[in-house]
């Protein structure tokens, strides 16, 4: 028996100690589980690796029928059998039979599986490792290679990667390759624009980006379905997660609602947390003039109290989303993604764009007012912090630029590195020399198939020790990045460049991690509509996108281009009395008179219900221009779609193809001797002597 995919391999731990204890039930559960496999009509042995207590073991479909068998049974996820005409329709990718192979295995009896599952049935199965495309995985590095300034991807580089790494992989690259294509106009534009003006607002460079991205976004929504029906991955052939036990929905709902608070706490949390550094960092640090050692410390306190404090109450937050989001047990993947997003992406955009709200907000229409209020009223006070210091000059549109090129590149490169450098050096750190036997390869009278069995095994076990991946967090930071782009273009014309430069980076570097750093993908049928959330979250970014651009034209840039003699003296430390006084004064700021001290019906209030009404109008605005994009798309998608011949699904391609330097590759050659002897019953026996 030759395997041309595969095999999945399942991974077996025990301790030495449970074996001295319990041999007989750490040797019921191992066979037990190779006669599940093997009366499921699967082909599963067993493997010793280097690691103490740890045995591989190896499944693989028997014959081609009953690969045909569980492909259609995957396809049609446990319903009835699949029509003769479906058979020349399957398809057979490496990724597809790797995901029908793993839903067969883990899926409930009650369905049609084999009911293997990390669990109390099963405790000693530890996790399922699908092995990686040695020949692709290093033409795909070959390909990092290129001196192409954009690595992007064509529709055949793709198509090949679905079928090798999987629909989650091809949709997350499509995306990436699209957006980088996407990203070079807006570039081109705000680098010209960034060299022939030096206004603080550019009004129509920011509706032009707000038009790009909104056509973007439609433009790759259409491109998703298409790649969704093309790859058999498109909604309506989603069924419910086969591994996952039903739960009435309202009691999912319920428990989903139980989560509101603690989310809320949390976006209320960071808020505070970096408002208090922002006022540390931004004004009382700078008043501060005493000794030169004092004042570097001093500067310094809110950046370390920033980063001893939002940081790790982020992580802590998505830790708790996450467990939150498993505990309500959604009924399918693809819905567990959207309530985990719901979860994490408010406080990350928080994290995000809070700052740059503050400065652009406060600091740069009001930074000389705030800056005369903290120094009266640390004069006035304790003259000792301030002394005889003069207030320092702001310099509100070069802070805000610095903020931005620090949030755009420096802050979304650094973990890029980490993500690169950190698995190598924890592996290198962790490895130790192997005293335990190396894992012996089955007679075989093929020295070549002798080989090449010895080698699979070394690559599997490596592969075990590492992390498996989602492109949760990729897709998160792009889709805060996007909205650097499009909410804060109008400030910065370079915003654009600065992300198609991250983007071309990515291309590279968030291959090269998941071909080294990480396990090899098992592909899911959810993979389109867990991708198609994020088009919904990014167009809600451009929504807030519209909204945040006209707070800054309509209110701020006004404010900025009236000549500093003529600007209203906002007196904040009478609004602080008098708010202190008098509470509900809070509740009526947009009649406040800043001259005055008091309340009146002046140009604040108008300024005020101005912007209001314009950014509600802006609001709408983006939702019908959406509309009407989707309506010409739709249109032009329709007049190329009768114009050309029906779209093929990717299972009638043709295999064994080549695409440029990425060919499909074969699984190993793995002989009769290989699954002919297993060694796991041998090695449970043996550590207990």
């Amino acid at each position: 028996m030759d395997v041309t995919v595969g095999p999945l391999v399942l991974v077996f731990k025990y301790t030495l100690d449970e074996v001295k204890k319990d041999n007989v039930a750490v040797l019921a559960e191992y066979s037990g589980l190779l006669r599940t496999l093997r009366d499921g009509g699967l082909a599963a042995v067993g493997k010793r690796t280097r690691n103490a207590g740890e045995v591989l073991v190896c499944i693989s479909f028997l014959d081609e029928k009953k690969t045909s068998e569980i492909l259609i049974w995957e396809t049609s996820m446990g319903g009835p059998s699949a029509t003769k005409g479906s058979l020349d329709d399957l398809n057979r990718s490496a990724s597809s039979q790797l995901h029908a192979l793993y839903s067969y295995v883990s899926s409930p009896i009650s369905r049609g599986g084999l009911g293997v599952t990390l669990g109390a049935a099963w405790p000693h199965v530890q996790t399922f490792v699908p092995p990686r495309p040695v020949a692709y995985k290093n033409a795909w590095l070959q390909k990092l290679k290129s001196t192409s300034p954009i690595l992007a991807y064509n529709d055949d580089e793709i198509d090949l990667m679905a079928e090798q790494y999987g629909e989650s992989a091809a949709f997350y690259f499509s995306f990436l390759s699209e957006y980088a294509r996407a990203l070079v106009l807006p570039s081109v534009i705000g680098v010209a624009l960034w060299f022939q003006s030096d206004a603080f607002v550019r009004p129509w460079y920011s509706l032009f980006v707000l038009a790009w991205a909104i056509i973007f976004i439609e433009q790759w929504r259409i491109k998703h379905q298409r790649l969704s029906i093309r790859w058999n991955c498109s909604t309506e052939h989603i069924a419910l997660d086969l591994a996952t036990s039903p739960t009435p929905w309202w009691i999912t709902e319920a428990k989903a609602a139980l989560s509101i608070p603690w989310v809320l706490f949390a976006i209320i949390f960071v808020g505070f947390n970096m408002s208090i550094a922002f006022v540390l960092e931004a004004f009382i640090s700078r008043l501060y003039d005493g000794p030169t050692l004092y004042k570097i410390a001093v500067a310094l306190i809110p950046t370390v109290y920033n980063a001893l404090t939002t940081p790790p109450f982020v992580a802590l937050h998505q830790t708790i989303a996450r467990r939150l989001t498993s505990w309500e047990n959604h009924t399918s993947q693809s819905t567990h993604e959207a309530y985990l997003i719901l979860k994490v992406v408010p406080v990350v955009a928080m994290v995000a764009f809070y700052a740059l709200i503050l400065s652009a907000g406060i600091y740069v229409p009001f930074g000389d007012e705030f800056m005369h209020f903290f120094h009266t009223f640390f004069h006035g006070h304790s003259s000792g912090v301030v002394g005889n210091a003069s207030v320092p000059q702001t310099t509100p549109y070069t802070r805000l630029q610095e903020q931005l090129f620090s949030f755009t590149f420096v802050l979304q490169l650094f973990p890029l590195l980490l993500e690169l450098a950190v698995p190598p050096a924890l592996r290198w750190f962790r490895k130790t020399p192997s005293v335990s036997t190396p894992p012996a390869s089955a007679p075989s009278s093929d020295g070549k198939g002798e080989q090449e069995a010895r080698e699979f095994l070394m690559r599997i076990s490596d592969e075990v020790t590492l992390a498996e991946h989602t492109f949760f967090d990729d897709y998160l930071s792009l889709t805060m990045q996007f909205g650097y782009c499009v909410m804060w273009s109008s400030c910065w014309p370079l915003t654009p460049a600065m992300t198609l430069l991250l983007a071309t980076i990515r291309l590279r570097t968030d291959a090269f991690k998941i071909l080294t750093n990480f396990r090899h993908p098992i592909s899911s049928r959810a993979a389109s509509e867990s991708s198609r959330i994020w088009i919904s979250t990014q167009s809600v970014i451009i929504w807030a996108g519209a909204i945040t651009n006209v707070a800054v034209i309509v209110l701020v840039d006004p404010y900025l281009r009236t000549p500093a003699s003529h600007r209203p003296q906002i007196d904040i430390l009478a609004l602080v009395m008098q708010v202190q006084a008098q509470p509900s004064v809070l509740l009526n700021l947009s009649t406040w008179d800043p001259v005055q001290g008091g309340p009146s019906s002046s140009t604040a209030s108008f300024i005020s219900v101005r912007g209001f009404f314009v950014m509600l109008l802006a609001s709408y605005g983006v939702i019908v221009f959406k509309r009407y994009v989707q309506h010409i798309l739709h249109s032009i998608e329709g007049t190329e779609h009768s114009a050309s011949p029906a779209g093929s699904t990717l299972s009638t391609k043709k295999k064994n193809r080549a695409v440029g330097d990425l060919k499909l590759a074969v699984g190993p050659t793995l002989s009769e001797g290989f699954w002919a002897e297993d060694e796991g019953e041998a090695d449970i026996s043996k550590k207990r002597l």
